[in-house]
């Protein structure tokens, strides 16, 4: 999780086309992937943010969590998104690690 988030778009309320194409997105996505690829707050906070147009603050009301969790939560799936959106990742890739033969 994103404990950190350093992605001021992330906390843009009035950025409606961003949330409406992430609405776009959840509505036709198979419900398998959300689910297989976010975690349960990021699934709760960008269902509340995209279908129900909720602030940070409605979502810290609504799932009874702090600014921190909450902005955590925002990060991941707003990074997710991006990620689905554009096709790519920012994530670090996996290290491979060799196997030495006895």
């Amino acid at each position: 999780m994103y404990l950190n988030c350093t992605h001021s778009e992330h906390l843009l309320n009035g950025n409606d086309s961003k949330l409406r194409q992430f609405r776009n997105l959840l509505s036709h996505i198979d419900p398998e992937i959300v689910i297989g690829e976010l975690d349960p707050l990021a699934r709760a906070v960008a269902i509340l943010r995209t279908t129900g147009r909720a602030s940070i603050l409605d979502c810290i009301l609504q799932l009874r969590l702090s600014l921190d969790t909450v902005l955590a939560a925002n990060c991941g799936a707003m990074t997710w998104f991006a990620e689905k959106r554009t096709g790519t990742s920012d994530k670090a890739p996996t290290p491979v690690q060799k196997l030495e033969k006895l």
